[in-house]
């Protein structure tokens, strides 16, 4: 081997180092990110340096982009300075730890009520200088995670010393050494590199949550992490993994616990080594309230009134720590309100406006709580309508008959100018013809029974429902005129036996109307006078018959009235006797008188028009009479058409 002598080995010992830094300058001086996911699915931007060497860099900025939240800094190891804020972006100078073995730094934002927590990691490279001995004037270099430092060749004692970069998590290096006859060895080399800090402690200032960020010995995401956590105040529930890397455990306070403000709380993860212990200081959660007052200035609202509702709400504690203030939330189903302000110790107000238009309400309702603390109380006011300025009637049925029987359900509501119902207790109802019965109330107002007049002929009345205060309204029902009761009549038409004979038809009737609502049931007798004149020729047709048959009947007959169609249609039938006579005359045999009763029927179908005081009539039948006497045979009824003009009474 070449001999060197002391001087120009130092100068390319440091030539190397200095190489060596130069690609690590490049490699790893330069600005990255890492986003982890966090509660309520919002991240922070976290940019910082990918590497920095030890005892080279001084310090490197950290930067984060949070928008408007309020973000607070934390560091594993090293410390964090000049935290400041412009347009949303928080910068930061972070100095590493004065200690020269490789380490991950871990740099935590979180906002101050730890509900969003972001990470990255900064690798720290260690820069030790190794002795390394072999044969003299050997050649000797080094190999660390990959890199190569050296060659060296070493001095004529066989030794030398050679400057690393040693990025955390390495633990060995590798010496490859030849000497002069080409004799190559390779052998480890410890490099002594301690356990490092693997976890940093976010301490809640005032909150129920202790966060831990935890990273494995390669700075990555812990996801199994094994935490046994510890207070000195209070205790620290079972941690879950909130993301990866990010654990969380509840903090709670007893009310046996002794009363000061701050607590150290620490983590400790298993198989990370004994530096692996964070500790941080909190502050201990203020006591939450337990109960709440809440009165009103006022029980009731009246509508018009314009003045809005005054709810005090006043938050108790228990009295065993310092109490932790709370603004109350507000919701209400109907109306306006302001936020909560404070007037006093732990006491609030809250001004309440209510419309004027209920809606249908008697009670308007207001929720108060303390969101998290399971706290809620209500302030009701009841709903007052204003003056009455409306009365609304109501007839369940337009048009009745005035037969002193027919009823109909009036309903009285009562509205203010709001359209407010207004309880109906002074207003009075009448009616000008008609009768009033059962005149009641109850929660929807006024109600009561019309029963019509008796009146025979068609009319109106007027129902007028009045306050007290002069507001009024009517309306009309209307009357259709009542059936009278006895109905009689006289008649003249024409009657023909199916076009075979023809003649005159005189008819009388008297009946008695059972009125049916509006229709009615006319049961009555029937009687009258016609002829049936014939003249016929004999079988052997030497000679014509004449024949003239007078016949009185007697009929009793029930009809159907409907009186709901703009004319009265009335149809039914009846059966009764047919007093018959019959005159057969002829050239040879004579005259023969014959008398004889007929068992008949009919059927009726007619109109009734009023005119004047009476009626006039127009009426269709159908009669049905046999008649088998003086040789003769057939029926003497057949199809009638009669007009007349009757009275009731």
């Amino acid at each position: 081997m070449v001999e060197q002598d002391k001087r120009a080995g130092r100068w390319y010992v440091h030539l190397r180092g200095v190489l060596c830094l130069a690609l690590v300058l490049l490699t790893w001086l330069t600005l990255g990110k890492t986003a982890h996911a966090s509660v309520g699915g919002e991240v922070f931007e976290m940019r910082g340096p990918k590497a920095m060497l030890l005892g080279t860099d001084a310090s490197a900025t950290i930067l984060v982009k949070a928008g408007k939240r309020k973000v607070r800094l934390y560091a594993s190891v090293g410390t964090l300075a000049e935290q400041t804020v412009s347009n949303g972006m928080l910068s930061a100078t972070y100095t590493p730890p004065a200690t020269r073995f490789p380490q991950f730094a871990i740099i935590a934002a979180a906002t101050d009520d730890l509900s969003i927590v972001e990470f990255i990691t900064i690798p720290l490279l260690g820069q030790p200088t190794i002795r390394v001995a072999s044969e003299p004037r050997a050649v000797v270099y080094v190999r660390v995670d990959g890199a190569k430092f050296g060659p060296l060749k070493l001095n004529r004692r066989g030794r030398g010393k050679i400057q690393l970069i040693v990025p955390p998590g390495i633990a060995t290096a590798t010496v490859h050494s030849s000497d002069h006859r080409g004799n190559e060895n390779t052998e480890p080399y410890d490099l002594g590199v301690p356990s490092f800090q693997q976890l940093v402690a976010l301490c809640p200032k005032g909150g129920d949550e202790l966060v831990v960020v935890a990273i494995d010995g390669q700075g990555r995401a812990e996801r199994n992490a094994s935490l046994n956590l510890a207070a000195d105040i209070g205790v620290l529930g079972a941690p879950s993994m909130r993301s990866p890397g990010v654990y969380s455990a509840r903090y709670e306070v007893r009310d046996t616990d002794a009363a000061q403000d701050a607590t150290e709380l620490s983590a400790t993860m298993s198989g990370a080594g004994a530096v692996s212990r964070t500790r941080c200081q909190g502050l201990v959660p203020r006591e939450a309230p337990n109960r709440l007052e809440v009165s009103t200035n006022r029980q009731d609202f009246v509508a018009g009134s314009k003045a809005p509702i005054a709810v005090l709400v006043r938050v108790s504690y228990p009295g065993k720590r310092a109490p932790r203030r709370v603004v109350p939330t507000v919701s209400a189903e109907m109306g306006t309100f302001s936020e909560p302000e404070s007037v006093g110790e732990n006491l609030y107000r809250i001004s309440w406006t209510l419309p004027d238009a209920f809606k249908g309400k008697a009670e308007a309702t207001m929720r108060i709580a303390v969101v998290g603390d399971a706290l809620e109380e209500q302030a009701n006011v009841r709903l007052v309508a204003g003056e009455l300025s409306r009365i609304a009637l109501v007839a369940s049925k337009a048009r009745l008959v005035a037969n002193q029987n027919e009823v109909a359900l009036l309903r009285v509501s009562s509205f203010d100018s709001y359209e407010n119902p207004v309880p109906s207790t002074a207003v009075k109802l009448s009616a000008e013809h008609g009768g009033l019965e059962s005149v009641r109330r109850d929660d929807a107002g006024l109600y009561a029974h019309y029963r019509t007049p008796l009146r025979y002929e068609a009319t109106k009345d007027t129902i007028t429902a009045r306050s007290d205060s002069g507001v009024k309204t009517s309306i009309s029902v209307l009357l259709a005129p009542a059936s009278r009761r006895l109905l009689a009549n006289a008649r003249i038409g024409y009657s023909t036996n199916l076009g075979r004979v023809s003649a005159l038809a005189f008819a009388a009737d008297a009946a008695y109307r059972f009125p049916m609502g509006q229709q009615g049931l006319v049961l009555g007798v029937e009687s009258g006078y016609f002829l049936s004149n014939a003249s016929e020729p004999r079988s052997d047709e030497s000679e014509n018959v004449s024949v003239s048959i007078a016949v009185i009947p007697l009929m009793a007959r029930a009809v159907y009235e409907v009186n709901t169609l703009p004319i009265q249609l009335y149809g039914g039938g009846g059966a009764g006797v047919l007093f018959a006579r019959a005159s057969v005359e002829s050239p040879r045999a004579g005259m023969r008188v014959e008398n004889s009763p007929i068992l008949a029927f009919s059927a009726v179908l007619g109109t009734r028009q009023p005119v004047g005081v009476g009626v006039l009539i127009l009426e269709a039948a159908y009669w049905h009479g046999n008649f088998d006497e003086a040789g003769l045979v057939g029926n003497i009824g057949g199809a009638r058409i009669t007009g007349g003009y009757g009275f009731e009474l």
